[in-house]
């Protein structure tokens, strides 16, 4: 899943970046479930956390069941004010996200209930 699931458009094979506003400004949940062939999931290419464009600024709560391809999270969640984060039967992805030593870990920190 890439920048295109946020509605970032490519013209010509040419990215057109969005600089400022809000992608999903009020989606509060997010469940992915049945979705083994799910193995990538980018935000916006070049995207920091003090970015002008917010991603998902709203998000409380992500669930990602059943997604057994899939081993990173994409950079903006980092940036989300998720409270809720479920992950399960994705192993790759849950072995990412282990506390202090999964390379998903920095972006997920904040959350303060995790479940995996």
């Amino acid at each position: 899943m890439g920048p295109e699931f946020l509605g970032v458009e490519f013209d010509n094979g040419i990215e057109s970046k969005i600089t400022s506003g809000s992608l999903f400004p009020k989606l509060k949940q997010l469940r992915i479930e049945k979705a083994p062939l799910f193995c990538e999931w980018v935000g916006v290419p070049g995207w920091k956390v003090n970015d002008p464009l917010k991603i998902m600024p709203h998000l409380e709560s992500l669930l990602l069941i059943n997604c057994s391809s899939l081993e990173s999270l994409p950079d903006f969640i980092e940036s989300t004010p998720l409270k809720h984060l479920t992950i399960d039967d994705s192993p790759a992805l849950q072995a990412s996200c282990q506390e202090e030593a999964g390379k998903n870990w920095p972006k997920i920190r904040h959350i303060p209930k995790i479940r995996i």
